[in-house]
């Protein structure tokens, strides 16, 4: 993703990363709507980018379980989903609303 860098624990331990995948901006944005309408979440960008380099190799994936971790959700990315055409305030507005999150479920 174009405005990301890599935190520095992540540069300390960068000897153990197998593989590394880029993730535009666009392919970021484009999963963060589709995680919004069809899995009723409210992603940040970050997300996206999980999601959209996870479809970049599942294909060579031959088998076994995948687990994805979404670092944030979407509160502080309203003016960012703006400026880049991802959703009209009235859609961020209506997703913030509905959206489910992990902390509104009851055990």
């Amino acid at each position: 993703m174009d405005e990301s860098e890599i935190p520095e624990l992540m540069k300390r331990r960068l000897h153990v990363v197998d593989e590394t995948i880029t993730v535009t901006d666009y392919e970021s944005f484009q999963m963060v709507k589709e995680l919004a309408t069809k899995e009723n979440l409210f992603p940040g960008p970050s997300s996206g980018a999980v999601i959209a380099a996870l479809k970049k190799v599942m294909d060579s994936l031959a088998h076994g379980t995948v687990v994805v971790i979404f670092g944030d959700d979407a509160s502080k990315y309203r003016t960012v989903y703006r400026q880049f055409d991802v959703f009209t305030d009235s859609e961020y507005d209506q997703l913030k609303r509905t959206a489910g999150f992990l902390s509104d479920t009851n055990p």
